[in-house]
């Protein structure tokens, strides 16, 4: 019974701690976007009818792009952040 009080809590911090990490990481995503994106255009991008982007791998690809553009010189942790805020808010790729 013990066992399985155990394995059960375990469940619960780790599930939340991981939560709070998706959370934390969509922060920084959020505050990357505003920051950088927003400078050239605003959210209707994402959500328009005739979106360019329809898959994760050219969002991807056009977060790369506009790092090189502009010389933003993000980091791996950063352009994953910033790549995950995008899909959770607006693109919702799988």
């Amino acid at each position: 019974m013990n066992k399985i009080i155990f394995i059960f809590v375990s469940l619960l911090v780790f599930g939340s701690s991981s939560a709070a990490e998706n959370d934390v990481a969509n922060k920084r995503g959020e505050n990357l976007h505003n920051t950088h994106c927003m400078a050239c255009h605003n959210n209707s991008i994402y959500t328009r009818k005739k979106r360019i982007i329809k898959t994760k791998l050219q969002l991807v690809q056009q977060i790369k792009g506009c790092d090189h553009q502009l010389s933003k010189n993000f980091n791996k942790q950063e352009t994953k952040d910033l790549i995950d805020y995008l899909n959770r808010n607006f693109y919702k790729f799988k």
